[in-house]
C-alpha cells in the first residue's frame, strides 16, 4: 500500500504538466494528440507534453466551470469541482466545443491512431471482454481535445468568446455513468457440488 502523500509527491515529480482534462481522459470518451500516459502505483494518470497547448486547456476548463455553475447548482466555481460534476463540465463541455466546430474537425485522426503504442488500459479490456463496456457512437467520442479546442479559438477568437448557450446543454445532457452494485439477491444462487 501505497501512502497517499508519497503517492502525490512522486506524481507530482513524473508529471510536471498534468493534462486539466484527465478526469475526461480517464472516461475513454475524449482522445488527445497532445496527452502522454503514464501508470503510477497501480493507478492511471496523463500528461500534456506541449505547456501552451496545457495553458490554454487550463483557460478553457476555468472558463466552462464559470459558465456552467448555475447549470449544476454549484454557487463557487474556484477550483475543482465535486468528482462527478468535474466529469460533467469536462466531458459534457468537450462535446459541447466538437458540436460547436464539427465542420473544421472534419478529417482529424483520432488521437488514439497518432498513438499505436497506448495499449487499451487493463480494466477497459476487461469490461468490454466481459460486455460492460459499450462503443460509443462516433458522435460522442472527441477525437482530439486540441485540435477541437484550437478549431473553436481559430473560429471564435477567444476562449471567452464562446457562445456558452450552446456548450452549456452538452454539459448539462452529460450524465456520469452509474456503476450499480449487485446485490445478494442479484446473484444466482449457489448449487452444492456434486457428489
Amino acid at each position: 500500500m501505497v501512502d497517499e502523500t508519497e503517492y502525490r509527491s512522486t506524481y507530482n515529480n513524473i508529471n510536471a504538466t498534468r493534462c486539466v482534462f484527465e478526469k475526461a481522459l480517464m472516461t475513454r470518451q475524449c482522445l488527445c494528440s497532445r496527452a502522454r500516459n503514464f501508470r503510477l502505483a497501480e493507478r492511471e494518470g496523463f500528461a500534456c507534453n506541449h505547456q501552451a497547448a496545457q495553458q490554454r486547456c487550463a483557460t478553457l476548463l476555468g472558463v466552462l466551470r464559470r459558465n456552467a455553475r448555475f447549470a449544476l447548482g454549484i454557487t463557487s466555481a474556484e477550483g475543482p469541482l465535486p468528482h462527478n460534476k468535474e466529469i460533467r463540465v469536462q466531458v459534457g463541455g468537450l462535446r459541447g466545443l466538437k458540436a460547436l466546430c464539427s465542420d473544421a474537425l472534419k478529417g482529424v485522426e483520432p488521437a488514439a491512431a497518432q498513438q499505436p503504442d497506448q495499449p487499451m488500459p487493463r480494466n477497459m479490456r476487461m469490461a468490454r471482454q466481459m460486455g460492460l463496456a459499450a462503443p460509443l457512437p462516433p458522435e460522442q467520442i472527441v477525437t482530439d481535445i486540441d485540435a477541437t479546442v484550437e478549431a473553436c479559438v481559430n473560429r471564435y477568437g477567444r476562449l471567452d468568446a464562446l457562445p456558452f448557450d450552446k456548450i452549456i446543454p452538452a454539459i448539462v445532457a452529460y450524465q456520469v455513468k452509474r456503476w450499480r452494485r449487485k446485490r445478494r439477491s442479484d446473484l444466482p444462487p449457489e448449487t452444492p457440488p456434486d457428489e
